[in-house]
């Protein structure tokens, strides 16, 4: 096409995610690893301008299934607590060239947020030159308790940034350059395995003379306020609805959490698995009948949407795209405590047509968002910001 500008060979992600180098590969958080594919699949060469970690990687890591990828060391900035540590640390001279460098080395620039170094590579792209793009994978509403360097990342992305810059879910009002995004873990072929799943449930919520099957997937930390699911169950089981409830994941409330169930009487209702593989959380879907997610703030649920493809009736604090995605779909709770998820989970179980519906059209929902979808959303926002034409992309392999 005349006068189309060349399309970008090589792309700069700067992440604030630490990167492990081991067995001749990278790894990385397991989520942001699978979406990493993605972008390599459109650019001929690509690098990560990340933190690095040290030892073998964490449990919750996984290899970056693509060749070829360059790391390129950053120094770990973590989250200043104050606007004026957040300047001393992004105007440290070594800090700011090491990334202008490497930003500079590159054709095209990605930036993710939020984090402090991904916030310095959102301040850096405008003055490079290079076609950028953004990502910002929190949620992009406002929240309670949330810090002003949080508030500061979106300002600076709505009025400094120069390219396309994906949010989870639509808001109104904001500027053109902001765009709808998701992300994703499954493929196509898994996700037409899930709805097989979904489809072959029996009807109502749970399954003859069983009873309601609970799941949380995710990392058990204060934010995901899992001790309100833990108080629904007692409440449940006081109103006579038998239940089973498993954690999959770990984090630093999970002793506590252990102990809460112990304190309620729900020894023997309750487990947890600990973190598990993508393929293992997967058949947890299988297992469950509602999985609850009462977080202070999320920003796509990946957990829902893959729970969502499994024909799980889905319930998550309306905070973020939540209230979005579960639309019809599922049930979104205003507080999220425990005696609003215990009576959500009663008015489901007397009222079987309802589930049933909400099952059908959040695995019809699901469907649209697999890995492929995500990669095509990923170009199509790309070629019409930087008005190129990328190159076709390999087929995913898992």
């Amino acid at each position: 096409m005349s006068g189309q500008p060349r399309a970008p060979q090589s792309l700069l992600v700067v992440s604030g995610v630490e990167h492990y180098e081991h067995r001749g590969r990278l790894w990385a958080f397991g989520p942001y690893a699978r979406e990493i594919e993605l972008w390599a699949d459109l650019f001929p060469r690509l690098s990560i301008a990340a933190p690095r970690g040290t030892g073998a990687p964490p449990d919750d890591a996984t290899a970056i299934d693509r060749q070829g990828l360059v790391l390129l060391p950053q120094r770990l900035i973590g989250s200043p607590r104050s606007l004026g540590r957040l300047a001393q640390a992004v105007a440290a001279p070594a800090h700011v060239w090491r990334l202008w460098r490497a930003i500079r080395a590159h054709d095209a620039v990605h930036v993710r947020l939020p984090n402090v170094l991904g916030m310095l590579g959102a301040l850096l792209a405008p003055l490079s030159g290079r076609p950028a793009c953004a990502k910002y994978a929190g949620q992009w509403a406002p929240y309670p308790g949330e810090r002003p360097v949080v508030k500061l990342q979106r300002w600076l992305l709505r009025r400094w940034f120069r390219g396309p810059v994906g949010v989870y879910g639509e808001w109104p009002g904001e500027p053109a350059h902001i765009v709808p995004s998701f992300t994703s873990m499954m493929d196509r072929s898994q996700v037409e395995e899930a709805g097989r799943i979904a489809a072959a449930r029996p009807p109502g919520l749970q399954r003859p003379g069983q009873p309601v099957r609970l799941l949380f997937a995710g990392r058990l930390a204060a934010q995901k306020r899992v001790d309100r699911l833990v108080d629904a169950c007692a409440r449940l089981e006081s109103r006579g609805v038998a239940v089973r409830l498993r954690l999959v994941g770990d984090g630093p409330q999970r002793g506590a959490l252990e102990r809460q169930a112990r304190d309620l009487g729900l020894a023997d209702r309750f487990e947890t698995t600990g973190a598990l593989p993508f393929d293992r959380v997967a058949a947890q879907y299988a297992w469950c009948d509602v999985l609850v997610l009462p977080s202070a703030h999320e920003g796509w649920p990946k957990v829902l949407a893959e729970a969502m493809a499994h024909g799980v009736v889905c319930l998550s604090s309306a905070g973020g795209f939540a209230r979005s995605m579960l639309d019809g779909r599922g049930v979104a709770l205003d507080r999220a405590d425990g005696e609003e998820i215990a009576d959500a989970v009663t008015a489901l179980a007397g009222d079987p047509e309802r589930v049933d519906r909400m099952r059908r059209e959040a695995a019809d929902w699901a469907a649209r968002h697999s890995r492929e979808d995500l990669r095509e959303a990923i170009r199509a926002m790309l070629e019409s910001g930087w008005r190129v034409t990328l190159r076709p992309p390999a087929t995913i392999s898992r």
